[in-house]
């Protein structure tokens, strides 16, 4: 009885696999090249010329048998049944060599499974915060305004200094600044924008009412790439 099938379309079963590739292993005296345990496995399993025939959908080049065998490969060697301590030879381990049914390969395939889903799902988590930690805002209290221009830009500049390359937005007015170079917009171009926008709003002390809030994202290190618009901001020198 086959333990695995190739399928133009459907994914093989990759358990059986995985125990076909162990008893390939164990015939060929423990360890193999890729190609020696490849052919020993379709020898074994008896796969068609047909079957054979089928290659992946954006590599043409490569079988659907050996690819699926390389994660069946993959597989054993995260339950620690395979190792490839050797470039291009894989050799089982102890844990391989006592591998003699399906319920042993599909234990291991059930854990690295679950082991990807619980990854997946730090990821996802990881890149919720981020976006969390990106949209939070940094508010600065102003108290009853500022004295003079001087003020407001050095506490403006100040606060610039502590943050996180990002968007800096005061409430009420226009963007600060938009710290991000957009593709087809050359050095001249984003300034122009800057000068003409962002900056004109920048440069009144009507900007900071009283609360100051900055958004971070990437304006600092645009603004330290930038010593011209920077200077605007920090006055004549």
């Amino acid at each position: 009885m086959r333990r695995f099938e190739i399928d133009a379309e459907k994914l093989p079963d990759l358990p059986g696999m995985m125990l076909v590739a162990v008893d390939a292993l164990k015939d060929l005296g423990g360890s193999a090249t890729i190609q020696e345990l490849d052919e020993k496995v379709i020898e074994l399993e008896g796969v068609t010329e047909a079957e054979q025939a089928f290659t992946m959908p954006r590599d043409e080049n490569r079988t659907r048998v050996n690819y699926y065998l390389a994660w069946a490969r993959t597989y054993l060697k995260r339950g620690d049944a395979l190792n490839n301590s050797k470039r291009g030879v894989w050799a089982l381990t102890e844990t391989g060599s006592a591998i003699s049914d399906l319920s042993a390969t599909q234990a291991i395939y059930d854990q690295v499974t679950q082991e990807e889903r619980e990854r997946a799902r730090l990821k996802r988590l990881a890149a919720k915060k981020a976006d969390t930690d990106r949209g939070e805002e940094i508010e600065v209290m102003a108290g009853d305004g500022f004295a003079d221009e001087d003020d407001w830009k050095s506490a403006l500049l100040a606060v610039l200094g502590k943050m996180t390359p990002g968007w800096v937005r005061a409430p009420g007015t226009a963007s600060l600044a938009r710290g991000r170079l957009h593709k087809g917009r050359g050095p001249r171009q984003v300034r122009r924008r800057w000068d003409r926008r962002s900056w004109r709003a920048a440069r009144e002390p009507r900007v900071i009412p009283g609360l100051l809030s900055v958004q971070a994202l990437e304006g600092q290190r645009w603004l330290q790439g930038n010593p011209r618009l920077l200077g605007s901001l920090a006055g004549p020198r």
